[in-house]
C-alpha cells in the first residue's frame, strides 16, 4: 500500500487535486480529515479557548480565533492530534484493500503522519485565486458572513503551510487550468512509479469515509 499526502491552503484547489488523484489511480481511497477535525474541534471548543486565552464573541465566529496565527493553529491542532491520529489509523486499518490511500488535509504537516507518508505533495497559487475560490465556496455553503475580509485573508495565510516552511517532496503552482493540474499530477505519479489514467475531465465526486464508523 503506498500513502499520498496532500496539502495546502485555503483556496489553493488542494481538494480538486485530490479528486483528480482519486480518478488517476485505480483502487485508491481517499481519507479526507477536514470533517474530523472540525468535529473534534468543536468537541475540545472550551479547551482550544481557553488555551489560546480568549473569551467568545457573539461577533466573532469561533474559529476566526483559532486562524489568526499560525500558533493557534498549532496549539488547536495539537489538542485533537492524538483523536485524528487515530482516526487515520484506524481508517488505513478499515482499507487494507486498497492499493492507494490518499490524505486530503491543510494541516497534515503537523502531525506525524506527515512523516510516513510514501511522498507528499503542497498545492500553491496566488492570494488573488485563493480569496476568489474561498469566497466563492464560502458564499456558496451560506457562510461567508462568518468570514470578514481580515478574517479571510488570515484564514488563507495561515493555513498555507507550505508557505510557511512545511515542505513536502513535490509543489504544484495551481493557477492555470485543470488540463494544467492534470498534467502536473501525471508527471508526478509517472517519477514515483505509479500507474495512472489520464483524466482531465473536472472532478465532481469522492470516496469519502463515514466519519461516524
Amino acid at each position: 500500500m503506498k500513502i499520498i499526502g496532500v496539502f495546502g491552503g485555503s483556496g489553493c484547489g488542494k481538494t480538486t487535486a485530490t479528486k483528480m488523484l482519486e480518478r488517476k489511480i485505480d483502487n485508491s481511497v481517499v481519507f479526507a480529515l477536514d470533517a474530523f477535525m472540525h468535529k473534534h474541534w468543536d468537541e475540545h471548543k472550551k479547551e482550544i479557548l481557553d488555551t489560546l486565552n480568549v473569551e467568545e464573541s457573539g461577533d466573532v465566529w469561533w474559529y476566526n480565533y483559532i486562524m489568526q496565527n499560525i500558533e493557534n493553529v498549532k496549539n488547536a491542532v495539537n489538542i485533537i492530534r492524538p483523536e485524528i491520529e487515530r482516526d487515520l489509523e484506524k481508517f488505513i486499518m478499515e482499507k487494507h484493500e486498497y492499493d492507494t490511500i490518499i490524505i486530503d488535509w491543510v494541516f497534515l504537516p503537523l502531525i506525524s503522519a506527515f512523516d510516513t507518508c510514501d511522498f507528499t505533495i503542497s498545492i500553491s497559487c496566488d492570494l488573488e485565486t485563493k480569496i476568489k475560490r474561498l469566497s466563492n465556496r464560502l458564499d456558496a455553503n451560506n457562510k461567508l458572513a462568518k468570514w470578514p475580509k481580515d478574517s479571510l485573508l488570515s484564514r488563507i495565510k495561515n493555513s498555507s503551510l507550505n508557505e510557511l516552511g512545511y515542505k513536502a517532496k513535490y509543489n504544484i503552482q495551481n493557477t492555470e487550468t485543470l488540463n494544467d493540474l492534470s498534467n502536473n499530477l501525471n508527471a508526478i505519479l509517472a517519477k514515483e512509479g505509479i500507474d495512472f489514467k489520464n483524466d482531465t475531465d473536472e472532478p465532481n465526486d469522492i470516496t469519502y469515509w463515514d466519519m461516524d464508523r
